[in-house]
């Protein structure tokens, strides 16, 4: 008689635990289940010319991860302003569309800038316009033409190619942003210059600058990298 009634009373505090659990600990990880979403998917539109792990890296959430609801936008506006301060797009714009009461997708649609820019100048060859105005030769002049592309390979890497002709000849490369791990964490740029001048000053008399000139061959040859 005694086994039976303890079988009774341990079912009745089982019985009783269960109530507790169901009124007490169920609301609270149920408030905390529908406070927060899970991000299931992220889309991507409009990057043409750039590679998605370039976007995707700049984000401040990525697929898999549980966000307070009350946390949700201000991740998605750094996330805009992070792709904002890059030089690849003008406009950012996300949408958000939910799969069912925990699961969302979020769609980021970009607006890529012009990636090709021309550059033009022109130049004096003297040290300065100073220099420039005392000689009054309009040969001394050097011209500028050149070409930006930014984003090159869709990685947000910079080339530029620039060439001065005239008085002066002048060649320059510049490789910028080249990222040497796929965490985008280490960079590297390469530079190359190459420098032909016909004449080249030599010493200072009377305050002004006197050059140097062979015939048939360049006075100064310069190569940097």
């Amino acid at each position: 008689m005694s086994y039976k009634i303890q079988i009774v009373s341990r079912i009745k505090f089982f019985l009783v635990f269960d109530i507790f659990v169901l009124l007490f600990a169920y609301p609270v990880y149920s408030q905390e289940k529908t406070d927060s979403v899970v991000i299931s998917e992220i889309i991507i539109s409009g990057n043409y010319k750039t590679k998605e792990n370039v976007i995707l890296r700049e984000l401040t959430f990525k697929t898999g991860d549980r966000i307070l609801l009350k946390n949700l936008p201000k991740f998605i506006e750094d996330s805009k302003l992070n792709l904002l301060k890059m030089p690849l797009f003008n406009f950012v714009n996300t949408e958000i569309q939910y799969t069912d009461s925990q699961y969302i997708i979020i769609i980021l649609t970009v607006t890529e800038r012009w990636y090709f820019w021309p550059q033009a100048a022109i130049y004096y060859a003297d040290r300065n316009f100073t220099n420039w105005l005392n000689n009054k030769d309009w040969s001394r002049t050097d011209f500028g033409l050149g070409l930006i592309k930014y984003n090159f390979r869709g990685r947000n890497e910079k080339l530029s190619f620039y060439s001065i002709f005239g008085y002066d000849e002048e060649f320059i490369l510049n490789y910028e942003h080249i990222y040497f791990d796929k965490k985008r964490q280490h960079s590297g740029a390469l530079f190359l210059k190459q420098l032909k001048r016909k004449e080249t000053g030599c010493m200072i008399e009377n305050d002004r600058v006197k050059f140097i000139k062979l015939s048939g061959q360049y006075a100064l040859k310069a190569y940097n990298a």
